[in-house]
């Protein structure tokens, strides 16, 4: 998000006791991997973990790797689809549900939309179709 751009995704990654913290992230046109670590096998630090020792390192240098390259969110493979749901109960989220968490199914299968009740606002349509996303 600090970078301003869309088409990135990555992981973090920290071994035991924090010897070694990486972060690996991407878009269509690079993959970077940044470690950090001693090679004598010591232990980092106590709170140096892949997002706060490796991250920061990563994210300096594609700032600078992918000025002028342009923004290019990922386009939704065919045959899957977003909906938004509840975190807690995993079903299709009311509108007026103001937990609900965007995630991706397969195209037909999506969860059953909450009961009336569980937030329900008189003033919000009971469900929205989810496939009127796309």
């Amino acid at each position: 998000m600090q970078l301003g751009r869309s088409d990135l995704a990555g992981k973090t990654g920290t071994t035991n006791e924090q010897r070694d913290a990486w972060f690996s992230g991407y878009n269509d046109h690079l993959v970077t991997s940044v470690w950090v670590g001693f090679d004598n096998h010591e232990p980092l630090g106590r709170r140096e973990l892949g997002g706060r020792a490796a991250l920061p390192v990563w994210m300096e240098y594609m700032a600078v790797a992918l000025e002028g390259v342009e923004d290019s969110p990922p386009v939704m493979p065919e045959g899957l689809s977003q909906a938004k749901i509840d975190p807690e109960t995993g079903m299709l989220a009311r509108l007026d549900n103001n937990r609900a968490i965007m995630e991706i199914f397969q195209a037909g299968r999506l969860p059953p939309m909450q009961e009336p009740g569980q937030g329900d606002n008189q003033d919000v349509p009971l469900e929205e179709d989810p496939y009127e996303i796309y």
